[in-house]
């Protein structure tokens, strides 16, 4: 056996254990509820091809074949307003028969999202099945800089960001604030691919991502090595990667820092924030006989060899299951901030030099253009327009993509084509039509 056997086999293990200790602690088991002979709907509220979806039609898969009756499961993608529209709907419309499930994402929950007067929904009624999260995230360093991290008589440690909004990232920002470190931020680079090439190159000093390939591939070229990791919730306490385990994880480092109420509400929410990932629900009012029943689906469902298997292929190489009552402890934290700790972050980011978010919409621009190169499978764009490079990303969710007049997927992007373009410089495009 390998040691990526290994390591996939313990956590399979790892998993299961705490599972059967989550349905211990529930007490005596519910009345289960049979589906037999009924169709199941699952809602995704953003288009075909991305994250969201990819978890929500395998998880989708496989926990109708737990469930009591092996119901058929149908999959009905909703996307809107960056995952309002099926929110929406759910909270409103779907039944509460447990026919109608809903798969999300990390943006559905946070107040700066469901507080808009679009959004017609509370996430804190909803009852959280479980969840997928892709490995947590790993905050590296280069060695000849790390000495600089904690001498603030010395040349600042650069920060490298696309543009200081990403959770993952905004772990520097605590650190500057509350562990001393001394950092500089440099913005600007259109995504994770090429923060790593900047570290490579000693453009930049340190960053954060998830990606196992870049963090081993920086490892490996003596460019980087680990500082800091974000940690996952498991059983309710915060465990490291199974890559990692030797790498403190942030939180415990911050334990006893912080003292003001509001700065600890903040942290609470990024630290939410940034364990979240995707995640299934039922609606608002289900009855608990139905809640039980899917949340007992759910821990088999992640278990299932096959599920283990498919999730690596379709998902990531170190995906990890959230169960049931971590997943809503996270979406507690971010869904209950108050308004004054979402204000303490934007203070704290205007502080470090950061843009912030002031409520209002930046200018959506037009162009057409050749797109001069395609980075990250479609993601990101980069092209010329009115003299100037520009560059814009491509959301699975957010972007209408079209070639030759049909509907079709970012992947599907290649250099050299002619694009109309609504977009907004370094954000997610409106639309992308191209030839």
């Amino acid at each position: 056996m390998n040691k990526s056997t290994l390591r996939q086999t313990v956590s399979g293990l790892a998993v299961a254990a705490a599972a059967i200790g989550a349905l211990a602690a529930t007490g005596p088991a519910a009345a289960e509820t049979s589906f037999k002979g009924k169709t199941v709907t699952m809602i995704i509220g953003y288009r075909p091809g991305g994250g969201t979806d990819a978890v929500g039609r395998l998880a989708g898969k496989y926990l109708a074949q737990y469930l009591p009756g092996s119901p058929q499961i149908i999959f009905r993608n909703m996307p809107g307003g960056g995952g309002i529209t099926a929110m929406n709907h759910m909270a409103n419309q779907a039944k509460r028969d447990g026919s109608t499930i809903t798969a999300g994402s990390s943006t559905q929950p946070d107040p700066l999202r469901f507080r808009r007067k679009s959004a017609k929904y509370d996430p804190l009624t909803f009852h959280y099945i479980g969840g997928i999260a892709r490995g947590s995230t790993v905050m590296m360093i280069n060695p000849a800089a790390k000495e600089r991290l904690y001498d603030k008589s010395k040349k600042p440690v650069i920060m490298g960001a696309v543009d200081g909004t990403r959770s993952s990232m905004q772990v520097a920002l605590w650190g500057g604030e509350y562990l001393g470190w001394n950092l500089k931020w440099v913005i600007g680079y259109p995504g994770t691919s090429e923060i790593a090439l900047a570290l490579q190159r000693g453009e930049v000093d340190m960053s954060s991502t998830g990606n196992l390939f870049l963090i081993k591939e920086l490892i490996e070229a003596k460019k980087a090595e680990t500082l800091v990791q974000s940690g996952t919730l498991a059983g309710g306490k915060m465990v490291a990667r199974p890559e990692f385990p030797k790498v403190p994880i942030f939180t415990a480092l911050m334990q006893g820092k912080i003292k003001d109420p509001v700065a600890q509400k903040a942290f609470a929410y990024w630290e939410g924030l940034n364990q979240l990932d995707k995640w299934l629900a039922l609606p608002p009012k289900t009855p608990a006989d139905v809640v039980q029943t899917y949340r007992a689906a759910f821990v088999k469902a992640v278990k299932d060899r096959d599920f283990l298997a498919q999730g690596r292929k379709v998902i990531s190489q170190d995906f990890e299951a959230v169960l049931p009552d971590d997943q809503t402890t996270m979406i507690e934290k971010i869904a209950s901030t108050p308004p004054e700790a979402l204000a303490f972050i934007q203070a704290l980011k205007k502080k470090n030099g950061l843009p912030v978010d002031k409520g209002k919409k930046p200018a959506l621009l037009k162009a057409t253009a050749n797109l001069d190169e395609v980075k990250r499978g479609g993601r990101v764009l980069i092209f010329k327009a009115k003299g100037k490079k520009q560059w814009t990303r491509v959301s699975s969710s957010e972007t209408k993509v079209r070639i030759n007049g049909k509907e079709s997927r970012r992947k599907n992007l290649k250099a050299g084509m002619t694009c109309k373009l609504e977009y907004v410089q370094g954000k997610n495009a409106k639309s992308v039509d191209c030839k």
